[in-house]
């Protein structure tokens, strides 16, 4: 299968924040490169669409408000 590229655009809302999502992306078996900026980080996710799929969802769950 070819490799496909997906780009995921995830804000965060402080420095602390920022920090914990890149740490948890190094957490995560996958291809993956990030750049951040102030308050938001460009993640670029590369593999088979499967894989996309599956790390899109734990992006998705690392970048969601977490509820005390």
């Amino acid at each position: 299968m070819a490799k496909l590229k997906r780009v995921f655009n995830v804000s965060v809302p402080n420095r602390e924040a920022l920090i914990n999502l890149m740490e948890a992306l190094t957490r995560i078996p996958a291809d993956i490169t990030a750049e951040s900026r102030l308050y938001s980080v460009r993640i670029s996710v590369y593999g088979t669409k499967e894989e996309i799929r599956e790390i899109s969802k734990k992006i998705a769950e690392l970048s969601s408000p977490q509820v005390s």
